[in-house]
């Protein structure tokens, strides 16, 4: 059994009422797991999801760019004169026709 789930199991026994049968306790106890378990997952989808979109695009600056001064963004790879990103928010960052 995982850390995070010995957790849920030690958590689930803390809130599960006093009152009920030893058997419905149980249920009550692998119902809340298996809802605990269901969030956690769509929560974990839901932050790979963000992290893939907001992945940087690894490109080589052009000569052209570097040249004209041109920023992109470390965020989604858009590049613009304005110091902002406008599809992410990310501030841009100056990059050199160096890079390897």
């Amino acid at each position: 059994m995982s850390a995070i789930t010995a957790r849920m199991v030690s958590q689930a026994h803390a809130l599960c009422p006093t009152d009920l049968p030893h058997h419905e306790r149980m249920d009550w106890m692998a119902d809340y797991l298996s809802k605990s378990l269901d969030a956690r997952t769509s929560f974990l989808e839901r932050e790979v999801q963000f992290l893939r979109s907001h992945r940087p695009i690894a490109r080589r600056v052009t000569e052209l760019e570097a040249q004209l001064g041109l920023v992109a963004c470390g965020g989604c790879g858009n590049s613009d004169e304005t110091k902002r990103c406008l599809g992410c928010r990310h501030n841009f960052k100056k990059e050199t026709a160096n890079e390897g």
